[in-house]
């Protein structure tokens, strides 16, 4: 239990977090989060985005007032204009390169791109108001709240449970027998060749930690 505790803590609630500071624009936790994640980052190998990490706690700790206030009223994008369901800003990028890609084909030119971003931005409103119209004969669709991301109806909710109940047990003896009985215990956090998560950040992540910043957080020369 004290396992299921620290890695519901350490991990799973900042991950939800995170997710939910995109949604919420919520700039400070996502600013926070990248710092905290940069020896996860390190741990797994995701040199990348561990460097990143760096890069992105360096500039915004370089940021003026005036800047910072601009970044955090922007840090995530809306794409509905209702709250709680913004995104990450390369997830406009990404949709927007496949709307281009979905409508011109391979028949791209700097002339059909810029006419047809004027397009695309028509096209949005008026294909979502036609799906509105032709589903609502459809008693089951209806539109989600504002503060929701998706529209999670409570069948969803309940077919999930049931289906963690029957492969877990429906109670604190169901689970525990089950582990027992199906052998559960040889799970990679229990076997001795494997480190347990927060036991890999601190070997992995921690070791070296110092150097790694110091060798990323140099900006480039400024004009």
């Amino acid at each position: 239990m004290c396992i299921l505790v620290r890695l519901l803590n350490e991990f799973l609630l900042p991950w939800f977090g995170v997710r939910n500071g995109i949604r919420w624009n919520d700039a400070n936790y996502l600013d926070w989060a990248w710092r905290y994640s940069i020896p996860m980052f390190r741990a797994c190998n995701k040199n990348l985005y561990a460097a990143y990490g760096v890069h992105v706690t360096t500039i915004v700790n370089c940021m003026g007032p005036a800047v910072r206030a601009v970044w955090h009223h922007y840090r995530t994008a809306s794409l509905t204009g209702r709250n709680g369901r913004n995104v990450a800003w390369d997830y406009v990028l990404e949709k927007m390169n496949l709307n281009f890609k979905t409508y011109l084909s391979s028949h791209v030119t700097e002339d059909r791109l810029e006419k047809f971003g004027v397009m695309l931005n028509a096209l949005k409103h008026i294909r979502k108001a036609f799906d509105r119209a032709w589903r609502r004969v459809d008693h089951d669709f209806h539109d989600d709240d504002g503060g929701e991301y998706t529209h999670v109806r409570p069948a969803d909710v309940d077919a999930l449970v049931c289906a963690l109940k029957d492969h877990l047990g429906a109670s604190i003896e169901e689970v525990e027998e089950n582990h027992l009985l199906y052998g559960w215990g040889k799970n990679p956090f229990a076997n001795n060749s494997w480190k347990l998560p927060w036991e890999k950040v601190s070997c992995d992540g921690i070791n070296g930690l110092e150097d790694h910043i110091s060798r990323h957080c140099r900006l480039p020369a400024q004009y």
